[in-house]
């Protein structure tokens, strides 16, 4: 009698082991897959932003130039922030958006900002873009391209 209930007893201690180490596996299973769908957001968001045509660069004949904003509309980028409880936020979620100027000069723009109330992570994405300014290439007879980065922080 003795012998079956040890026998038992290690056999549901087994069982319990197995049920852990089964859980614990699961719980990083899903902890990566939220990493890896958070990365594949920052990704679409980034990709949605850097082609809004409220923001791209166009020749003379309105075709967008790729990877490149035009200063003159960074500028005015206020209506994308006023509109953003609208068109904006199905398009580009709770994110925040920046555009970088680091050479010649140093100039910020923030194009988009929604922050979400508790969020557990930021996945932020960069992509280089050039900036045209053409005021001041004009003015100064050279090329009217800065170079900057866009970043694109998603929130989970």
């Amino acid at each position: 009698m003795t012998e079956t209930i040890a026998i038992m007893f290690i056999f549901f201690v087994l069982v319990l082991f197995g049920l852990l180490f089964f859980f614990q596996f699961q719980k990083a299973s899903l902890k990566e897959e939220k990493q890896e769908l958070l990365a594949s957001r920052a990704m679409d968001t980034t990709l949605k932003a850097l082609f809004m045509p409220e923001l791209q660069c166009t020749n003379g004949l309105a075709e967008q130039e790729i990877n490149c904003f035009e200063v003159a509309k960074l500028n005015n980028a206020e209506v994308i922030q006023d509109s953003i409880d609208e068109y904006y936020f199905d398009m580009l979620s709770f994110a925040r958006i920046t555009i970088q100027e680091i050479y010649p000069d140093e100039e910020s723009w923030e194009i988009y900002d929604k922050p979400k109330d508790e969020y557990t992570q930021i996945e932020p994405t960069y992509f280089v873009v050039a900036l045209r300014d053409d005021l001041s290439g004009k003015k100064s007879g050279f090329e009217p391209y800065k170079y900057g980065y866009m970043k694109v922080e998603v929130y989970s």
